[in-house]
């Protein structure tokens, strides 16, 4: 038996411990077999279907990104970067080639974890990632530590915590000197509050619910108030921003509450801004005034302590020089922001003259910034904290052109002592220590020549980790490393390849012709014969939004019109009277032999504004339907897109969202004859219904919409006034559950909503209150079953497909349900197959699931799931061993799925999976 079993497995590449699993009927054993030789067709296989771009790239990509995080820490340096292979994820260099790598793919293959918010305390370093399971949640790692842990999950279920903003704050409780660590988190039953971190333990806990229940306050500013107190901002009940402070009665127990302090109470007219900067005493408060100049405020914790400074337009760039034991901060007058200093008082308060200063720092009793020179150039400045001591340091660019005011510049604090501080822009990289003759050029060696620093980070001494983007471009930089001098530049690895991606998109199949996107080097979109025998064929109109294909062709939006395709040049064309506001297949629906779409007339339809338009596939057959937009009174709401589809037909009328001058934005439809009228208005008054999404479901339409009492929630219309009505309150009160990604399976209709009690969960509905319900709990409690408004669904017979964490079944990536409770559970055997996160999820003609996950052993590709069975691929290991091809952009065509991969070798191309009759594989021998 296990002879016969392996062979089943090396003729059709069906995973061992999946044919374990099948279940014999009455059929003799050499029956069964024969008909599996017989079945040869069966095997998926794997092959590239073209190398697009043989290179170099045009635009390279970057494996640090231009917003990268990265810190210093037990000698090294750790920062999040991208190798094309394994996603955002956390690296670390000691600033030589040889030891820079990837430290940790915490979310396994090519997601990303997204590393960020670093924290150092106690020689541990803290920071926020996702490892696809968990969301956002806490991650440390200790020095020497080989890998980070997850701390805590604080948010249990898929959702995550995002913990951020953390620190450490030296205030007393009476007497007593204390100092803890904060930083915000998000969970379901108390919403976005504030939080301790308890370093010397690894543990963290709730420090105060500000707003209780699952309302967020937004806690942000920590600081402490005349050394006392703690201080805060938070979100008010009215949603406006106010200052607190902690109400501490014990030196172990968290706070009691929080006061408010009344001079800094929010109004509809007046907020405080999310920051507070204290220098001793004194802590600056920044209010900004509808309608009104802006207001600092000065205050020492309390409300009598509290008095105006100043008013102007606006303040912002608070920075603090201890040394001068003054902040420094910039007023802005109309467009403009002059640097000023204050001492925290009204006569000390100071205009010191620079324009528009950027990247404000302190280095002992000076100031350093960039800032606009008479000439309007941007130069290095420098300022004592006097009118007569602050000016041009040294001009860094010769000439009138400055530092360019489109690059990317970074300070970077040295830990050399003395402290000084490193300037990086375009492709030059400075030290300055405050003194002209201090202020030297460190570019050469791999700095020279074409490249923008798109971050800088000071690690030890006077080094530091670059990214330097050599293209010029916003996509992010690879890492170089500068040991403080100009000779000193080594790069540190290409580590986001530059052998030609072409980045492919396949879009659609139309007319027996694959439509792509594609770098070949310039962006096109390419028409490609399925055989792959015939080069591609360049179309004279990219496809940037393709719509489905309509009447034989494809067609998508476009700035200049409508284009329509049949995937040759000369089958392509432009009808240019109507911009389509097209964002997905569904927002083109068919009748009367038309499409009927949302669009904004352009050329000789330019006065028709935002309406209904109807095409046929011709410019001549391409008329506007509706006349509102050009009236005083409706107007069409010009948006439409996946899981935001503001237009829908169901029966013989055409539904959109326009808006009346009494009414808002409501539902509106048109009739059999084209005729446009109101249908309801669902939230009185002239705010409008805030209509999000819609869907037919046989003689009822679904709509996702705020009547202004029970929130954002499911409503049901039957085309008339009367009978639109709210279909349940899932989240109760005033509270939204936000309905969202609504998606049809026979009679049901599902979608994903969220309650305090359970989370964001799956719901499904037949269009009546009774019928509408939870099918599960998948996360147990107020966790929360899908992270985002992603959760990947596909229609397969009567069940919907969908990824999703279950609290039971902690290893399932992938679920399947016919609406039932005891109908929905993995879909596939989780115990026996732990896989990585789900992506591009698609279902082939033969009813087979293929879609890209990670796997111990060969990293993240191309998966295909069959009868519950994960079957193994020929070629299907794309990038050989634990390297991961990263598949995305899945297309089905019948039984073949085109998709991108990269295998190390020819790059990002496109790549094809060609299935065989997988139901026979099963048929009279196997389920």
């Amino acid at each position: 038996m296990e002879n016969l079993l392996l062979t089943v497995q090396k003729v059709f590449g069906v995973a061992l411990h999946s044919v374990r699993s099948f279940r014999w009927r009455a059929c003799s054993l050499c029956f069964c077999a024969l008909l599996m030789f017989g079945q040869l067709q069966a095997q998926g296989v794997v092959s590239q279907f073209a190398d697009l771009n043989t290179g170099p790239n045009s635009s390279p990509g970057g494996s640090m990104l231009s917003n990268a995080n990265a810190v210093f820490f037990d000698g090294r340096t750790f920062y999040a970067a991208d190798n094309g292979q394994s996603g955002i994820e956390l690296w670390v260099t000691d600033g030589t080639a040889l030891n820079t790598r990837l430290f940790s793919d915490i979310c396994p293959g090519a997601c990303s974890s997204n590393p960020g918010e670093f924290y150092i305390e106690n020689n541990t370093l803290y920071f926020a990632a996702d490892d696809g399971v968990h969301g956002v949640e806490l991650w440390r790692l200790a020095a020497s530590d080989s890998a980070p842990v997850l701390l805590s999950d604080i948010n249990p279920g898929a959702e995550g915590s995002d913990p951020k903003l953390f620190k450490r704050i030296n205030f007393r409780i009476t007497t007593t000197p204390q100092a803890r660590t904060f930083f915000t988190a998000t969970r379901a039953s108390e919403g976005r509050e504030l939080w301790r971190l308890n370093a010397a333990s690894n543990t963290v806990s709730l420090e105060l619910d500000l707003a209780p229940g699952p309302t967020s306050s937004n806690p942000a500013g920590f600081t402490t108030f005349n050394t006392l107190d703690v201080g805060l901002t938070a979100v008010t009940p009215n949603l406006r921003r106010a200052v607190y402070t902690l109400d501490y009665a014990s030196t172990t127990a968290p706070p009691t509450g929080a006061t408010l302090m009344t001079v800094f109470a929010s109004t509809s007219t007046r907020a405080v801004g999310t920051e507070l900067v204290t220098l001793a005493n004194n802590t600056y408060v920044n209010i900004s005034v509808d309608g009104a100049p802006d207001e600092l405020w000065i205050t020492q914790g309390t409300n009598a302590s509290s008095f105006l400074l100043r008013s102007a337009d606006g303040f912002d760039q608070f920075v603090l020089n201890v040394s001068l034991f003054r902040t420094f901060f910039t007023v802005r007058t109309g467009g403009v922001r002059t640097l000023f200093v204050s001492d925290a008082s009204i006569a000390g308060t100071v205009n010191l003259g620079a324009s528009n200063p950027l990247l404000m720092r302190a280095i002992g009793n000076r100031m350093l910034f960039t800032a606009v020179t008479s000439n309007g150039d941007r130069e290095l400045f420098s300022s004592d904290g006097t009118p007569a001591g602050t000016g041009l340091l040294k001009e860094l660019v010769t000439g009138s052109a400055g530092i360019p005011t489109s690059s990317f510049e970074a300070f970077a604090k040295t830990t050399a002592s003395p402290v000084r501080y490193l300037l990086g822009f375009g492709n030059q990289l400075w030290l300055s220590d405050a003194s002209a003759a201090g202020t030297v050029l460190l570019t050469g060696g791999a700095l020279n020549g074409a490249g923008t620093i798109r971050a800088l980070t000071a690690t030890t001494g006077l080094e530091s980790l670059l990214a330097v983007d050599p293209s010029l471009n916003f996509s992010g930089g690879e890492p170089f490393y500068n040991r403080g001098t100009a000779l000193s530049n080594s790069a540190l690895g290409n580590f986001y390849s530059d052998v030609g991606d072409s980045n492919v998109l396949p879009l659609a199949v139309v007319n027996g012709r694959l439509v792509a996107n594609a770098r070949t080097p310039s962006s096109q979109t390419l028409g490609l014969a399925l055989s792959g025998a015939a080069a591609p064929e360049i179309l004279p109109k990219s496809i940037l939004y393709p719509s489905g294909n309509h009447f034989g062709r494809l067609w998508s939006r476009d700035f200049d019109g409508l284009v329509t395709t049949d995937g040759t040049s000369a089958g392509s064309s432009v009808i240019a009277n109507v911009r389509p506001e097209m964002f997905g297949h569904e927002c083109v629906v068919e009748r009367n032999g038309a499409g009927y779409f949302i669009g904004v007339g352009i050329g000789a339809l330019s006065d028709a504004g935002a309406e209904i338009f109807r095409s046929d596939g011709s410019a001549a057959g391409t008329t506007v339907v509706t006349d509102l937009s050009s009236t005083a009174e409706p107007s069409v709401r010009d948006i439409c897109g996946t899981n935001f589809r503001l237009i829908a037909g169901m029966g013989s009328q055409l539904f959109f969202v326009a808006s009346k001058s009494n009414s808002g934005l409501e539902l509106h439809a048109l009739n059999a004859a084209d005729q446009p009228s109101l249908i309801a208005d669902i939230r009185s008054g002239s705010i409008g219904s805030n209509i999000l999404d819609m869907l037919s479901l046989g003689n009822r339409l679904l709509i996702s919409a705020d009547d202004g009492v029970f929130g954002q929630e499911l409503w049901v219309s039957n085309g008339t006034g009367q009978g639109t009505l709210r279909l349940t309150d899932i989240a109760p009160g005033a509270a939204s559950s936000d309905p969202r990604n609504l998606i049809r399976v026979g009679n049901l209709a599902y979608f994903i909503a969220f309650d305090p009690t359970n989370g964001r969960e799956l719901y499904v509905t037949d269009g009546t209150a009774a019928g509408t319900r939870l099918v599960q709990d998948l996360y147990a409690g107020s966790g929360s079953a899908f992270a985002t408004y992603d959760p990947e669904f596909q229609v397969l017979g009567n069940k919907l497909i969908f990824r999703a964490t279950g609290s039971a079944q902690p290893n399932c990536r992938l679920y399947e349900t016919d609406g039932t409770a005891a109908g929905t559970r993995c879909a596939y055997d989780s115990a026996a197959l732990i896989l990585g996160p789900i992506n591009n999820v698609v279902v082939a003609g033969n009813g087979a699931l293929v879609f890209s996950a990670h796997r111990a052993g060969d990293g993240e590709e191309l998966r295909v799931l069959f009868n519950r069975q994960i079957l193994t691929l020929t070629g299907g290991d794309v990038a050989p061993g634990s390297a991961s091809s990263a598949p995305r952009n899945l297309l089905a065509d019948g039984n073949d799925v085109y998709f991108q991969a990269n295998n190390g070798v020819t790059g990002i191309e496109l790549w094809k999976l060609a299935l065989g009759d997988l139901d026979s594989l099963f048929r009279s021998g196997f389920e």
